[in-house]
Order: C-alpha cells, then structure tokens, then sequence
C-alpha cells in the first residue's frame, strides 16, 4: 500500500511528501484518518528519501522496518479529503538504525509527531 502522493524535497538529513486521504484507504474510519495511518504515512516518507538516494546512486534499497515508535502525539485527526505534508528528519544514525522525527501537517497546523527507529535489514 502506497502511503504517499509527491516526494516534494529530499537532501541527506530532510525528506517531504504529500498525500490527499482517500475514502477507500485501509486506515480510514468514520471518514477519520487513523493515527495507524499517520505512523505509516511518516514511515512511508523516511522510506521515500531513503529510496531516493538509493536510485541517484543507482543502488538497490535494502528492506527497512520500523523498529520502535516514540514521543507521538496527535493533536487531530484528519479526515478524507484532507492533505497531509509530512516532514521526516534524520535525527541520529548508527549502524543499521536510524533515529527520524516525523512531523504531519494539514494546511500550517501540526496534526501530529512522533521519532521513529527505522532498522535496515542487512541480511
């Protein structure tokens, strides 16, 4: 499932996307965007500047998992039809872990936030 619309920006520590909520998305309920659908729509967006160096560099992407989520908070929901522009940023990186902070916005309005560990399969 594909949890992103536009990569807009993306250097080595930032990574934006949009994406407009769609009536039939997985994590829609009521017309309620869920806050499962934020935490992968952040994911999403780490993976997508991830997957952007790695197609400059004409590498392969290795598989990346969320490894721990931390310090969410969700101020509103969105609904259908709302765009959402998330914002990741590189926080740490050791090894096989990366620290990100996500950041989801509708319009100017913070609706949610979170750091997220990202571990790169290396198998």
């Amino acid at each position: 499932m594909i949890m992103i619309d536009h990569l807009i920006e993306n250097d080595e520590t930032h990574t934006c996307t949009d994406f407009s909520i769609p009536a039939n998305n997985v994590f829609v309920k009521n017309n309620v965007f869920l806050e499962s659908g934020l935490i992968e729509n952040m994911a999403q967006t780490a993976a997508a500047g991830g997957g952007y160096a790695y197609q400059q560099s004409k590498t392969t992407q290795p598989i990346t998992y969320i490894g721990s989520i931390s310090k969410l908070s969700i101020k509103k929901y969105p609904v259908v039809g709302d765009l959402i522009k998330t914002k990741t940023e590189i926080l740490t990186s050791a090894l096989n872990i990366t620290l990100i902070r996500g950041t989801c916005f509708v319009g100017e309005e913070l609706i949610a936030e979170c750091e997220m560990k990202m571990v790169v399969n290396t198998a």
